[in-house]
């Protein structure tokens, strides 16, 4: 009776781990499947930014006054050589995106917003951030 109680547990512990690997198996295979291998190299160039000339600003604008840009960002847009919000209002989003570094976000928002502040200039203390 022992004998048979011990076969059962492992015959029932064998089935439920197969059960487990099958629904593992199922669960990894609905990830998507990338068409190719990614290719990563450290030696490509920084992205090239195609920011319209205006005249060379004489003053720069604070940037971090538009939501969602922090200071981080408004590094990397002094970097990239826009320093005004009409610079970053003419700044195409695939360029924008490519200097933040950052998909996941719609940077239709900071174009409009920089084109707002750039057609009326509101003193800082005004602003309000959320």
């Amino acid at each position: 009776m022992k004998n048979k109680n011990i076969r059962n547990f492992w015959i029932g512990f064998t089935i439920s781990a197969i059960a487990a690997a099958i629904i593992y198996w199922l669960a990894q295979s609905k990830r998507e499947i990338l068409p190719g291998p990614i290719i990563v190299r450290k030696d490509q160039e920084e992205p090239k930014v195609d920011v319209k000339e205006i005249a060379e600003p004489t003053t720069t604008d604070d940037l971090s006054r538009i939501r969602g840009v922090g200071p981080a960002y408004a590094q990397r847009l002094n970097e990239a050589g826009i320093y005004t919000f009409e610079q970053l209002a003419r700044t195409s989003p695939e360029n924008l995106r490519q200097v933040t570094k950052d998909r996941r976000w719609d940077p239709e928002e900071w174009i409009a917003e920089a084109s707002d502040f750039s057609n009326k200039a509101i003193p800082a203390d005004q602003v309000q951030k959320d």
